[in-house]
């Protein structure tokens, strides 16, 4: 019994420790209805995950907030560098709005801001607000005002790349 009771408070240990504030980081589990992806935490549980439509945005997303040159080089399908210098750290929250299957014809003709479309291709729209850390107060968030973006993803070998992005206008 003693064993179970154990094992019990350890797992309620871990579950706690696992969604609790860190001092340096945002809230994980908001409840507002954005995620979020910071340095190292997140609310994705699939992140370096392309098998679905949702892992693949929330890996592009990651691999900007955390400056992951293999993460962008893997949703992308070609080598990517973020080049000399490293940007302060941030985080991310992020809220996926809609994904639509492209029609072809319907949506944007054969073209998706100046990238040829093919039949399956996804337009996944996500709110993003950038923040960055406070070092004078770990808890303050200073975040840009929602940005609206596209993201045409297309599934290649059992895996979705992002093929274009842009703002919504």
């Amino acid at each position: 019994m003693s064993r179970f009771v154990v094992l019990a408070f350890s797992f309620l240990i871990f579950v706690s420790g696992v969604r609790a504030e860190d001092a340096t980081g945002p809230k994980i589990g908001r409840g507002d209805g954005w995620q979020v992806i910071g340095q190292t935490e997140s609310d994705s549980q699939c992140l370096g995950d392309l098998s679905t439509p949702t892992c693949a945005v929330e890996t592009f997303l990651a691999c900007h907030t955390r400056q992951r040159s293999d993460w962008c080089t893997l949703v992308r399908g070609w080598p990517y560098d973020f080049g000399p210098g490293k940007a302060p750290p941030r985080y991310t929250l992020y809220r996926i709005e809609n994904i639509l299957d492209l029609p072809r014809a319907e949506l944007f003709g054969d073209v998706h801001e100046n990238v040829p479309t093919q039949d399956g291709d996804l337009d996944v729209v996500v709110s993003i607000r950038d923040c960055w850390f406070d070092p004078k107060d770990p808890t303050a968030e200073d975040c840009r005002p929602p940005d609206v973006l596209h993201y045409l993803f297309r599934e290649k070998d059992a895996r979705w790349l992002v093929v274009n992005s842009y703002p919504e206008e």
